[in-house]
């Protein structure tokens, strides 16, 4: 396998931080949701943007120990977008082949994992619910219902 440039090694760890961080400052923020405090757009936004440049650098990493080289800009912008659930499914897809590594498969099992998809899916369209009730003539383009997470 061809080593990767320094350049694109010094640009994904830094995506890769970057995406730790806003994770972390996403979830640090849902702790301070309270009666006073109920903006939810700032933890919202930062668990999407997290977890969508989380799973662009593993789509990255993982196009490469294929291909010997990074998906072309159109992977992305034309096909994949900002929609963590293609993202996920793009990964379940192309990079989890459980038989030739028999430890993905618990791995597997929870990228198929309904409640996970829920999040996703609510994190993906959530962010623009008000946007989209203003501009989409239908109001929201999904059920809200297929979207509710049973914690208990």
């Amino acid at each position: 396998m061809q080593d990767i440039p320094f350049a694109k090694t010094v640009a994904i760890d830094d995506e890769l931080r970057t995406a730790v961080r806003l994770i972390q400052i996403g979830l640090g923020e849902l702790q301070s949701i309270s009666l006073e405090n109920d903006f939810y757009h700032l933890p919202h936004q930062l668990l999407s943007s997290g977890f969508e440049r989380l799973m662009k650098c593993y789509i990255c990493f993982g196009h490469h120990e294929e291909h010997n080289s990074f998906p072309s800009p159109g992977l992305f912008t034309n096909n994949l977008g900002h929609d963590l659930l293609k993202l996920k499914e793009h990964i379940t897809n192309n990079y989890f082949q459980t038989l030739s590594r028999p430890a993905l498969e618990d791995d597997l099992a929870l990228m198929k994992d309904k409640d996970l998809n829920h999040l996703l899916g609510l994190l993906s369209i959530g962010v623009y619910t008000s946007l989209l009730c203003l501009i989409c003539s239908k109001g929201l383009p999904y059920n809200r219902n297929e979207h509710r997470i049973n914690i208990f």
